[in-house]
């Protein structure tokens, strides 16, 4: 019987492993079904290792048995909170990513993860917790339960000598998850890139390969000529970079309501909207559109670019801007720590930025309205960048008057959620547009809107679809005009450089929006994105001609950070 308890406990263990990387497992590409769901019970079995702390407090000492109940508490609270938190924010929290010891960071988005629970795994986590901390308590268990280390020890040694190193944690899966088996193997990784703050970088250098509209990457083509859209040089540019927005949702009502009234006027009045303009994603999830405005480089396919670059040398767009007597300004209202922020940014002293804690009570309207008025006032000449995070799932961010005009109640559907706070950042845009209207009506002021991803509400599961994004460049010699040529978000950096009529767009892979030519986009997944003559888009797969494009970035991405 008791050899029958230990094993429900055991059980129980894995079972709670088993949870987790249920959640957090990101499916590779190419490779069966069937290998995918077994590394998911393969990570599984790191969760042995929790027999540790159900040994000690099954000991008569009660310092030791408070020290044994505590771990697997604090344990069984940090894997229910990484089951919610990674669906909706896409990564796991490590030490240096929420800044060490920064509690804020957390509580900053805390209300996320409430509004979202409980689902299944919520359910299993409670219950086969409770069922653990009562067996332990009314049974004791025997010492040959420790031989069950013996398989996490032995997996524990193989990740670190075949899985440590990305390049190989990236073909076996998903690299942040693999690469940090289990609660020990994750702690300790994350205080040693924590301590470690310089490392080899993850290729030799390599010499620039060019731009991505090189005949080695375009099909061949009777006419690879470009047009110029003209614009008289400006002082001003603000760039609003939306998280997850869709175009429907510019078009979209609700209720008998528009749901984003002023965006959808400004788009048909004065912007140049990219009807073929997508986001590139890599492992760093959102932050890699920071990464590409700031460098305009695609984000490695192995690390997290914004956190483990060496911005120190990398000529950034700031840098640029500065050197032409334009200061540049960043905000967001998510805290610094997510993503690396506070690495990356660290390292730009040629941006001014400006993050939301939470102890500042206000909303984020008035928190971008209050960063622009704040760089207006400062600046004659200025790069205004917002990143705004209201519209994050799961989208009950928004304020009881939309709530009212929208009439939403709280178990309304996700997409009307997801709509009614469009609307709220439609009114946002819309303030930052009124502060600078005046010289955006001299034609001295470019305004930008555009996104980080989709919803995902409005997409199907094909890669076009999941990273085509709205994107408008508004100026008061535009009118409502669609641009059908391809576009994405590397483009920024010369874009933003060709708008303030500043040099420098040499050193990016990409071509300004304003030059209307044959152009590609390359996906990290190594899909390439091409436009035939009559307009067609063509999907294929990489060749060995787009890998000096990430071995590039590559040579400024730190293996450790």
């Amino acid at each position: 019987m008791t050899i029958i308890r230990a094993g429900l406990v055991i059980t129980c263990l894995y079972i709670s492993g088993l949870v987790l990387y249920s959640s957090l497992f990101i499916f590779s590409a190419n490779q069966a079904a069937w290998a995918q769901v077994l590394k998911i019970f393969v990570a599984s079995v790191y969760s042995l290792f929790l027999i540790l702390p159900a040994m000690i407090a099954q000991k008569r000492n009660i310092v030791l048995r408070i020290i044994g109940y505590a771990i697997l508490i604090i344990c069984f609270g940090y894997i229910f909170f990484l089951v919610g938190y990674f669906r909706y924010f896409g990564f796991v929290p490590e030490i240096t990513a929420l800044g060490t010891g920064n509690v804020a960071d957390v509580a900053g988005v805390l209300d996320h993860y409430w509004a979202q629970i409980f689902g299944i795994r919520e359910i299993v986590l409670i219950a086969v917790a409770a069922l653990i901390l009562f067996l332990l308590s009314k049974h004791t268990l025997p010492a040959k339960s420790l031989l069950v280390l013996f398989l996490p020890c032995l997996l524990f040694s193989v990740n670190w000598v075949q899985y440590g190193a990305p390049l190989q944690s990236k073909s076996f899966g998903n690299e942040t998850v693999i690469r940090r088996f289990g609660l020990p193997v994750f702690f300790y990784l994350s205080l040693k890139e924590d301590l470690q703050r310089t490392s080899e970088y993850l290729t030799e250098e390599t010499a620039f390969p060019g731009n991505l509209r090189d005949d080695v990457l375009l099909i061949a083509s009777a006419d690879a000529s470009t047009t110029k859209i003209d614009l008289a040089p400006v002082d001003k540019v603000v760039l609003v970079q939306i998280e997850s927005l869709d175009n429907e949702a510019i078009d979209s009502t609700l209720n008998g309501n528009a749901v984003m009234p002023f965006v959808s006027a400004l788009r048909n009045d004065s912007c140049l909207e990219f009807t073929n303009f997508h986001t590139v994603k890599s492992v760093g999830g959102s932050s890699d559109s920071e990464f590409s405005v700031a460098t305009g480089l695609l984000p490695s396919s192995k690390r997290q670019s914004l956190r483990n670059a060496n911005f120190g040398d990398i000529q950034t767009l700031y840098e640029l801007l500065a050197a032409a007597g334009i200061d540049s300004y960043f905000a967001h209202n998510n805290n610094i720590g997510f993503y690396g922020r506070n690495h990356a940014y660290a390292q730009m002293p040629h941006l001014d930025t400006t993050f939301l804690s939470p102890e500042q009570d206000i909303t984020e309207q008035a928190f971008a309205v209050q960063g622009l008025e704040s760089a207006l006032s400062a600046s004659d000449r200025l790069f205004y960048y917002f990143f705004n995070f209201q519209s994050h799932g799961p989208y009950r961010g928004y304020s009881q008057s939309a709530g009212e005009r929208f009439t939403v109640s709280l178990n309304a559907s996700i997409k009307d959620h997801y709509l009614a706070t469009m609307y709220d950042v439609d009114q946002m845009i819309a303030d930052l547009f009124t502060l600078q209207a005046e010289d955006f009506q001299q034609g001295n002021s470019l305004f930008i809107v555009t996104s980080d991803h989709p919803s995902y509400l409005h997409s199907d599961s094909t890669l076009l679809s999941r990273s085509r994004i709205p994107t408008l460049i508004c100026h008061s010699a535009f009118s409502g005009t669609q641009v059908a040529n391809l576009g994405s978000t590397i483009d920024f950096f010369p874009t933003l450089l060709d708008a303030f009529d500043v040099p420098g767009a040499d050193r990016s892979y990409a071509a300004s929006l304003f030059s209307v030519g044959p152009r590609i986009v390359l996906f990290p997944s190594g899909k390439v994105l091409q436009q035939q003559e009559d307009g067609e888009l063509s999907l294929k797969a990489c060749t060995t001609a787009c890998q000096p494009y990430f071995d590039y970035t590559d040579q400024y991405i730190r293996v450790s950070r």
